[in-house]
């Protein structure tokens, strides 16, 4: 199985009082038991959204509601069911329970769907004492396109849109900060999740969280969670624009990256690197940013490949200049490109329109396969100095020099 990020929690949070909670849930394998996407993202079709399966229908019409159930001070604000996995945003509105936390409520919904998988594909059902304990028959999600979730319960609330997802609102707490961090032991699911022997477990151990405080932090995932649907039929129409590679070698360094690989082939690239402070003043108050700039756009307008981290302030304005005017860019980031890993709104546009590509230091998790690797083969070159270095610092700080001509060969081994 591949290593997945369902695995996290912030240490030290209390997950028993009250809050605000992205979780993301995974089917093992990624087996699609949850339905289909249908439409298309072409105009004049069909706007993308779930069809549900027989199981995707009883998560959202049988096990969701028995959350708010079982516990009243939980309510899901808004959920969005996908073929082969399953985002929620969770609030708790007051305290739970003595003894109970977030990662027992969310075993025990896992536990509940996969009793429901097992029956619907004729597995035995689980032993008793792996029910979800005072669980009685409750009312289905309305299906009534514009009902929303209330904002304490989710008796009578939820709607499917177009897009997949159950829409929700609630009176929302001043936001502030996030985190995802290390699995502590008290968070690990109940057994009804995992399953025995004889009844394999419908979803990949755990599940990822991400505690919404921000300001602005809720809305966002509100919108990722809606348009969840036409990302996935656009990454299945347009699959060269959307590549996922874990292991990528340029220079004797291996990088994973996502996004359009034949950006590596452009001949001409040009770094972007500016100090933040030019002879002791800002230097996006400088001329040496004023003609820089105009020589980078320029390039980027003739066609030329930007290469860039995005560090320093003059940096930031270049990448988002190239994100929105959809200029050939290669982002190097320092955060990790996992199996699951995908980009915020922006730069999937980006990655859409085939003028992006976001490259990340390789997990040292991941082995190329070297020669034998049956994935293409290609050849690029870096400016000068460019490549992100494998050490923690993103971009070795050194001058912009012309590119070099002899090509260096590329092992790209798809693992999507």
């Amino acid at each position: 199985m591949n290593r997945s990020n369902q695995t996290y929690r912030m240490k030290g949070h209390d997950y028993a009082v009250p809050g605000t909670y992205e979780i993301t849930m995974v089917v093992a394998g990624r087996r699609p038991v949850f339905g289909k996407i249908v439409g298309t993202t072409r105009a004049g079709g069909e706007a993308p959204r779930l069809e549900p399966s027989a199981l995707g229908r009883a998560v959202l019409e049988d096990e969701l509601p028995k959350i708010s159930h079982v516990y009243p001070m939980v309510a899901i604000w808004q959920a969005c069911l996908m073929p082969d996995h399953l985002h929620l945003i969770v609030r708790i509105n007051a305290p739970l329970p003595a003894g109970k936390h977030l990662g027992i409520i969310m075993g025990a919904f896992k536990g509940g769907v996969s009793r429901a998988w097992w029956r619907l594909t004729g597995v035995a059902e689980a032993h008793a004492s792996a029910t979800v304990a005072g669980a009685g028959a409750m009312p289905p999600v309305q299906q009534g396109a514009g009902a929303m979730l209330s904002a304490g319960a989710m008796t009578g609330a939820g709607a499917m849109t177009s897009a997949g997802a159950m829409t929700g609102a609630g009176a929302m707490p001043p936001l502030q900060s996030a985190g995802a961090m290390q699995l502590q032991s008290a968070t690990v699911p109940v057994a009804s999740a995992t399953g025995a022997p004889s009844r394999p477990p419908l979803f990949e151990p755990n599940y990822n969280d991400h505690i919404l405080m921000r300001d602005g932090q809720l809305e966002n995932w509100k919108r990722y969670l809606r348009d969840n649907p036409r990302r996935l039929l656009m990454r299945r129409e347009y699959p060269r624009l959307f590549e996922r590679s874990l292991c990528v070698v340029i220079e004797g360094i291996r990088y994973s990256a996502f996004g359009n690989m034949l950006l590596l082939r452009q001949p001409e690239k040009h770094q972007v690197f500016f100090h933040r402070y030019t002879n002791r003043v800002r230097t996006e108050e400088t001329n040496v940013w004023t003609s820089e700039r105009e020589r980078l756009v320029a390039a980027a307008e003739s066609g030329d490949v930007l290469v860039t981290p995005g560090v320093s302030e003059c940096e930031k304005r270049i990448k988002q200049m190239a994100l929105a005017r959809r200029f050939r860019l290669v982002h190097v980031q320092s955060e990790p490109i996992g199996p699951y890993w995908k980009p915020e709104r922006s730069r999937f546009e980006a990655c859409a329109s085939g003028t992006l590509l976001i490259v990340a230091p390789g997990p040292r998790t991941y082995r190329c396969s070297g020669a034998t690797t049956s994935a293409s083969t290609t050849s690029t070159t870096w400016p000068r100095s460019s490549a992100p270095s494998t050490t923690g610092r993103p971009w070795r700080r050194k001058g912009c020099v012309s590119l070099e001509e002899k090509e260096k060969r590329i092992i790209h081994e798809d693992l999507v």
